[in-house]
């Protein structure tokens, strides 16, 4: 049902594959990092996030609690959008350290790391789920519907709503 591939550029040539029926390796962005390619599946009952030797395609790890709508990596730590939840894993192990109990509410858009916060829409709000313990400590509620996407940079975390675009300043517990 999915696949990841290794393909040679000039030639079209597949040098590895890491197959699975858990669903397919689609929506997330993989990540690259450190010689290893991290990816997730995300549909059917049975789902996965893997850590793969980036050269050869072995697989390092399987962690196959984790539905996979989006992930980043930051910390040392994968955070990954289950869609009902956030959860934490181990780059090294794939161990799940926390998922932070989320309302009601569904979120599919991505997750974005800043200052010992992941930054998270969920629902209609944005969660920020302090990275340690899982707490959310604020939610942050959008002027037009919903948040669909969050991103950071320059010190700030950006988040885009039905409307508008938002700069706010990093969550601090002040």
């Amino acid at each position: 049902r999915g696949s990841l591939l290794r393909i040679r550029p000039s030639t079209g040539d597949t040098l590895w594959s890491v197959r699975t029926n858990r669903g397919g390796f689609y929506r997330m962005r993989p990540i690259l990092k450190d010689d290893r390619l991290y990816a997730g599946t995300q549909s059917g009952e049975k789902t996965e996030f893997v850590a793969l030797d980036a050269e050869t395609g072995q697989v390092i790890w399987r962690n196959t609690e984790a539905r996979v709508y989006a992930a980043e990596m930051a910390a040392g730590t994968i955070f990954v959008n289950t869609g009902r939840d956030v959860m934490a894993l181990s780059k090294e192990t794939g161990e799940t350290l926390w998922r932070a109990g989320l309302e009601a509410g569904h979120g599919e858009s991505g997750l974005a790391y800043l200052d010992e916060y992941v930054y998270h829409p969920h629902g209609v709000g944005m969660r920020v789920i302090e990275s340690e313990t899982a707490e959310v400590v604020h939610i942050e509620w959008p002027e037009n519907g919903y948040f669909w996407a969050v991103g950071v940079g320059a010190g700030k975390v950006f988040a885009q709503d039905s409307g508008a675009l938002y700069a706010f300043e990093p969550y601090s517990p002040e």
